[in-house]
C-alpha cells in the first residue's frame, strides 16, 4: 500500500512545484496557484521530473563531504527552479522595470 501512495505523491509535488511561487508572485489564491501550476507543468512533466530528479541527485551528492557543497549546489537548484518558473509562466506585467 505505500508504493502505492509514492507514485500519485510524485507526480503532484511536480504539478505543484510552483504553486507557492505563483502566490507570491502573481497574487493568486492557492485554489487557483495549484490549478495554474499543474496546468502548466502537465505539457511538460517528464521535462520537469528529470529536471527536478536530476538536481535532486547534485544536491545529494553535495551533501556527502558534510554538506559543504550544498554551498553551491543549493542556490544553482533554486536559479534553475527560477528559470524554469520565467520560460513556462514569462514575467507578470506589473514586474517589469
Amino acid at each position: 500500500g505505500f508504493i502505492v501512495l509514492i507514485l500519485p505523491g510524485v507526480y503532484l509535488a511536480v504539478g505543484q512545484v510552483f504553486a507557492s511561487v505563483l502566490v507570491a508572485d502573481r497574487g493568486l489564491s492557492p485554489g487557483e496557484a495549484a490549478g495554474i501550476s499543474r496546468q502548466a507543468v502537465g505539457h511538460k512533466w517528464w521535462q520537469i521530473f528529470g529536471l527536478m530528479a536530476a538536481l535532486f541527485g547534485i544536491n545529494l551528492v553535495a551533501l556527502i563531504p558534510f554538506g559543504g557543497g550544498v554551498i553551491l549546489s543549493w542556490p544553482m537548484t533554486v536559479l534553475a527552479m527560477g528559470v524554469l518558473y520565467r520560460r513556462i509562466f514569462g514575467v507578470a506585467p506589473d514586474a517589469q522595470l
